[in-house]
């Protein structure tokens, strides 16, 4: 997954070949407007994810389970499984 940078311009003249490729592709698009970034296209599906995970964000008492479970693999308290032991190549 890549970011590409357009002028507001080039994006309109662009805009049909951007859609296909962010859906095809998953690539995202930042149109400028005077060099600065004004707006963002990306997938459907990325859109769908970044509200998942807002939601997640936004319910504190899991956003909190989240990073209690998370300093619990890191210090080594939890026994973790390599995604290759559990799905071998087929993964």
């Amino acid at each position: 997954m890549s970011e590409k940078t357009y002028s507001v311009s080039e994006g309109r003249r662009k805009f049909l070949e951007l859609v296909r490729e962010s859906s095809e592709v998953f690539d995202r698009f930042v149109f400028t407007k005077k060099g600065k970034p004004e707006a963002v296209m990306l997938s459907y599906q990325d859109y769908q994810g970044l509200l998942e995970t807002l939601e997640i964000l936004e319910d504190q008492s899991l956003a909190t389970e989240i990073v209690s479970r998370k300093k619990e693999i890191e210090s080594g308290e939890v026994e973790t499984t390599e995604h290759e032991e559990v799905f071998g190549d087929n993964g």
